[in-house]
């Protein structure tokens, strides 16, 4: 195993260190434990209330929770520049995931008495980065949240990873559009922080449809239909939302999550008891394929709630991009929905 020793002008790199004096990082140095780790070692467990801010500062770490989340922390990504899942009582566990780590533990006390200039709460709660000019998310906690959700459990790791590095922070005031309805969709949309309402026109009238917080995510029917914004979304509160371009969306979420699936692989699912799907645009539900169940897809997102996890799903759609946001749609919701494309539909009658 190597040792690690930490100098002032390592320790100078992190935050909130990096706001400091020489002399304030001498002294909390001072008062600062180095810890090196084989691996598998326990660094922290899930649910503990202790007062140790701790750095990773050579090594990987691994972040999991009860609910099987879990996240890789590398000491050369930007993310370990920030304490490791500070808020407590503690959301993960942490373990040694490399050969051998080394960390810096301090009390939280020690730092809090060199910054009472500071926000604490902002400070060792929020993420935020200290680097006002730098809005990419560096934020350990929220990662394992999203990592919890049923969308990103479906990626794998190597597009996750790459995903969280290209997403901007971009904060919004209470009362604020984020996106309007009838404007063309240019950004994919996840909640970090606050709350906000969707909104739809209807008959000259402004209704409201849902209420999106935390780990909730929205903007990606007109990135996937290629259409106007059919909703606007509004802050309720001021709030912090991060936000991946088009480009970064179908590269790491539309390719890796909608699932396309040819006639003679759509009739082995079915032999393996996947229930049809028809959300077709029909007026005449006569015409709805036999054995399916009939969804149109303005209605799927609340029909979704009420199937079953354990089952997979084979969809009928007559337009690619229909197509699309119905099987993206399932993922969100923890659904293995597969697309059969319209000029095969027939085949499936």
């Amino acid at each position: 195993m190597t040792y690690h020793i930490l100098t002032p002008s390592i320790f100078k790199q992190y935050y909130p260190v990096n706001n400091l004096q020489d002399e304030e990082i001498n002294l909390i140095l001072q008062k600062t434990s180095i810890e090196n780790t084989d691996k598998g070692r326990i660094i922290f467990t899930q649910g503990e209330d202790d007062s140790d801010v701790i750095y990773l500062l050579s090594g990987s770490i691994r972040l999991e929770s009860d609910n099987g989340a879990e996240f890789i922390l590398e000491s050369e990504s930007e993310q370990a520049f920030y304490p490791i899942a500070n808020i407590k009582p503690r959301n993960f566990s942490a373990f040694t995931h490399s050969e051998g780590a080394a960390i810096a533990r301090l009390p939280s006390k020690t730092i809090e008495s060199f910054i009472l200039n500071l926000d604490k709460d902002e400070l060792w709660t929020s993420g935020s980065t200290a680097n006002k000019g730098d809005d990419r998310i560096l934020d350990s906690e929220w990662m394992m949240a999203m990592k919890s959700t049923p969308l990103f459990q479906k990626l794998q790791d190597e597009y996750l990873n790459q995903l969280f590095q290209v997403m901007d922070e971009i904060n919004f005031q209470s009362g604020e559009n984020v996106i309007t309805q009838g404007e063309p969709g240019d950004f994919f949309y996840l909640v970090k922080e606050g709350t906000c309402k969707v909104f739809r026109q209807k008959d000259g009238k402004e209704v409201e449809l849902a209420t999106l917080r935390a780990t909730d995510s929205f903007g990606e029917d007109a990135l996937l239909g290629d259409r106007p914004r059919n909703a606007t979304v509004r802050m309720f509160t001021d709030g912090t939302l991060m936000r991946i371009s088009k480009k970064d969306f179908e590269h790491f979420m539309f390719q890796p999550i909608v699932k396309w699936i040819e006639a003679e692989q759509a009739q082995k699912l079915l032999q393996q008891g996947a229930q049809l799907i028809d959300v077709r645009k029909k007026h005449d539900k006569s015409m709805v394929a036999e054995n399916s169940k009939y969804i149109p897809l303005f209605m799927l997102r609340n029909q979704l709630k009420r199937l079953d996890k354990d089952h997979s799903y084979l969809l009928l759609c007559d337009d690619d991009n229909d197509g699309a946001i119905a099987s993206y749609l399932f993922s969100k919701f923890g659904l293995d929905g597969y697309i059969l494309r319209g000029d095969n539909a027939s085949n499936i009658n």
